[in-house]
Formats: structure tokens, C-alpha cells, sequence
């Protein structure tokens, strides 16, 4: 069903671009819920269209962010994420940028991994919105997949601080 909507948003307006049709499926996940009431509902709705039975499950232990995530997160994302130009207005190098999302929207539910969108993407569960794409850096290994879905499960604790992290390029 979650690809079927992608494919009539794409076919029905002339959507090419993949930046454009993550913004338009947001848009349209925003229509089916009009009030904050229900998304959490919207959300398992959402994750039921895909097979969160090839998530890795979380890591068991205490994430560290410093020790556990920035790694993955400079390795991984702030070359597209981070503070300069972010890519679809999505920064992950503090947390309320992170958690206001980008240009289509939330994708991290602190406290809820398995519906972050996020995490469907750097698990390559979403076809054309894969974190990092193809030919921008290496797929996740599960391990790191595991440490971030962690990390959203424990809160999203950016070690303290909200203060945007430097990319080491």
C-alpha cells in the first residue's frame, strides 16, 4: 500500500525528483492525519505498509551518544545532513532540528524506533528515499541500525546538549 501511494503521487503529479516525492508523501500522510490526537495511530498505520520484520532489533544496552551515534552520524550523515545546506531542509546534528524533521516533515519519534522513518530508511525498508543513496556513502551496517534505533528508544539524548556538532570532513 506505502509504495502504491508513492507510485500515484509520483504518476499523478509528474513527480520526478525523489526530494519532491518524499515531500509530496509526507504531505499526503499529513492529510490522513488532521489532528495530533491520532498520530500515533497514523504512525503504526504507516509502518504496517512495510515489513519492520527486516528492522535489526535495537541494541540492548545503554547508548552513549559521543561513544554510539556521532560516529554513525559523521560517517553516515552530516555530509548531507549536517549544518551546511542540509539536503530537504533535514539536519541531524542537534536534536530539535532533528526532531522538527525536514522539508517533508518529522521522521524521528523519540521513544518509538520502529515507526521513524528514519530508521526505514538507513534500513533501505522505503524504495528511492535509502539513507545514505546509493553512491553517497555505504549502507548501515545492522549493528549501527540497532544502535540507532536505541538511541530513538531511549530518548534521543544528543549527550546533554543541543548544540549543533561540527562535521569532521
Amino acid at each position: 500500500a506505502h509504495e502504491a501511494m508513492l507510485e500515484a503521487l509520483a504518476g499523478r503529479r509528474g513527480i520526478v525528483e525523489r526530494r519532491d516525492l518524499h515531500a509530496e508523501h509526507a504531505v499526503a500522510h499529513r492529510q490522513l492525519q488532521p489532528v495530533e490526537g491520532e498520530r500515533v495511530r497514523h504512525q503504526a498505520a504507516f509502518a504496517a505498509d512495510l515489513d519492520l520484520s527486516e528492522l535489526p532489533a535495537p541494541h540492548a544496552g545503554k547508548i552513549d551518544y559521543r561513544r554510539d551515534i556521532l560516529p554513525i552520524l559523521e560517517t553516515s550523515c552530516f555530509r548531507c545532513h549536517g549544518p551546511e545546506r542540509p539536503k530537504g531542509g533535514f539536519r541531524v546534528d542537534n536534536r530539535a532540528s532533528a526532531l522538527t524533521g525536514g522539508d517533508g516533515g518529522p521522521v524521528l519519534f523519540p521513544g518509538n524506533s520502529a515507526d521513524s522513518p528514519l530508521i526505514h530508511y538507513v534500513a533501505r525498508l522505503v524504495r528511492d528515499m535509502e539513507m545514505p543513496p546509493t553512491g553517497k556513502g555505504d549502507p548501515l551496517k545492522p549493528f549501527e541500525i540497532a544502535r540507532l534505533r536505541a538511541w530513538i528508544d531511549q530518548g534521543l539524548d544528543y549527550g546533554g546538549a543541543n548544540q549543533p556538532e561540527r562535521a569532521r570532513l
